[in-house]
């Protein structure tokens, strides 16, 4: 599975991160740091909105993604809703 992120100002962004993964901005850019400094990580593609999400992951069954569920369409699978 390949994830994609949005960029950091999209209103999807703030609210997966905040509704799921409990972690503010600061958090996240901190947590990648350390991945990319030890050389265990790199953070997901990012990506400009829902509409290109949408897209790539249509287009790629092996890519994953998080939108605001108003955008979600019959190309991709909502796996969860968040609140």
């Amino acid at each position: 599975i390949t994830p994609i992120d949005q960029n950091e100002n999209e209103k999807a962004r703030v609210e997966f991160y905040t509704s799921v993964v409990k972690k503010d901005a600061a958090q996240l850019n901190a947590y990648w740091s350390r991945l990319i400094f030890t050389g265990k990580g790199q953070p997901p593609k990012k990506v400009a909105d829902d509409a290109e999400v949408i897209a790539l992951v249509a287009a790629n069954p092996g890519m994953i993604g998080y939108v605001n569920a108003s955008s979600v369409n019959s190309s991709v699978k909502a796996i969860l809703t968040a609140k």
